[in-house]
């Protein structure tokens, strides 16, 4: 039943896979108890398969679990223990808990490190990840040299790998949130063509590229080139991607901003209210995109000259 449920989860079977594991993990807990491998990778696994379904807290429930019996067993320096506390960080980031994500990072980064090598994948993978959770938390100088040593491995060890065209990506992200445009930008270009080519222009990945990229032209005012990036994009992710996705909704709110800049503001309302609603739904109130978002429409009815409803959006922060 486990290797049955690993190949559906493999194929994006998730229902099936999570009914199958679910068996799998009660099945061996009872024949050989929870600190058997076979339990152990159930009940990972278990955990996999509800995060991707979005099942965010029963997934972070079973990886504590897995973490607690493996930190037990085999120990808080040991790789399945170090990959159980990044999968519980992602959990917890996804969920808008980036102080308590944090900590699991920062000891995957540091046993990677020590066990693996500063230029391994998985070390380098850990860089990745612990990167835009610094930012988020505008941790701002120490995201300065993580992002940095992703971008600087990546590029030695797998140059056209799609993490290592993320990390130039979240440079690009660091230096605008630096008020660095200038530097930010070839970072965000290089970011969009490598996307492109290794990834195709529909990918989730190339649609938040080309977005960054978009609303850097529309703080510059360079308001042609952001259109012509973001309009084309916005309709892709309409049509490609699943109602209510998260990265739809963020193309909609870089296209909203740039729509506000160039006062169509009806249009530039339905583009951002819709984009609230999705982030709220799928990320909840608190997420800073949720936040942007509203950041964003107060913006837009101040421009607007609809003070009230400014001041309404204002007060959801």
């Amino acid at each position: 039943m486990l290797e049955l449920g690993e190949v559906y989860a493999s194929q994006g079977r998730l229902a099936e896979a999570e009914a199958l594991l679910r068996e799998a993990l009660s099945s061996s807990r009872r024949a050989v108890g929870e600190e058997h491998p076979t339990a152990l990778a159930a009940l990972s696994d278990l955990g996999v398969t509800l995060h991707f379904q979005g099942k965010l807290a029963e997934a972070e429930k079973h990886y504590l679990d897995a973490l607690s019996v493996r930190r037990k067993v085999l120990g808080a320096e040991h790789q399945e223990t170090l990959e159980t506390g990044n999968n519980l960080a992602a959990v917890l980031y996804a969920q808008g808990r980036l102080a308590e994500a944090e900590p699991y990072l920062r000891e995957a980064l540091e046993g990677r490190r020590r066990a693996l090598g500063a230029h391994h994948p998985e070390t380098l993978d850990s860089l990745i990840n612990l990167c835009p959770m610094l930012m988020a938390l505008e941790k701002l100088e120490d995201a300065e040299a993580f992002c940095a040593e992703a971008v600087e491995v990546g590029r030695r060890i797998r140059p056209d790998h799609p993490k290592t065209i993320v990390s130039v990506n979240n440079l690009g992200k660091l230096r605008a949130l630096q008020g660095r445009d200038a530097e930010a930008e070839p970072y965000y270009k290089e970011a969009v063509a490598a996307m492109r080519r290794t990834l195709g222009e529909e990918h989730p990945d190339t649609f938040v590229a080309i977005g960054n990229l978009g609303d850097l032209y529309t703080k510059q005012g360079r308001l042609r080139e952001a259109e012509a990036l973001l309009t084309p994009a916005v309709g892709s992710a309409r049509r490609v991607l699943p109602p209510g996705h998260v990265v739809t909704a963020l193309t909609l709110l870089h296209y909203g901003r740039f729509l506000t800049a160039t006062a169509r503001f009806e249009e530039a309302e339905r583009m951002l209210l819709e984009a609230h609603g999705v982030l709220q739904q799928g990320v909840g109130a608190s997420h800073r995109h949720t936040l942007r978002a509203v950041d964003s429409l107060a913006a837009l009815y101040e421009v607007w000259g609809k003070t009230q409803q400014a001041a309404r959006w204002r007060a959801k922060r």
